[in-house]
């Protein structure tokens, strides 16, 4: 605890003195404008659950993304027939 509070302040502190604002965080306004556009293509590819590559990414960021949406479509199947077995077949 004390250790980041002497980091705040020695950040703070040597902003002051070379006149830069240490909390202006430019870094994390790129990510969060990047997340929202694909954020924006996510969803799109869940909605009309398409089998083609996502346009206009890299090949790495588009297998990654289509990959994440099929796990959140395993995920939802596997509760979904875990809770269906539960409760129709198994009681």
């Amino acid at each position: 605890m004390r250790f980041s509070k002497v980091k705040n302040n020695t950040a703070s502190f040597q902003g002051f003195i070379w006149d830069i604002n240490s909390f202006d965080q430019w870094g994390v306004e790129l990510g969060k404008s990047l997340a929202s556009d694909i954020r924006v293509r996510m969803l799109a590819a869940r909605s009309a659950a398409r089998q083609e590559p996502l346009q206009g990414l890299n090949p790495s960021s588009s297998w990654l993304m289509q990959v994440t949406v099929f796990l959140a479509y395993a995920v939802f199947f596997f509760f979904f027939f875990k809770f269906f077995l539960k409760f129709f077949f198994l009681s």
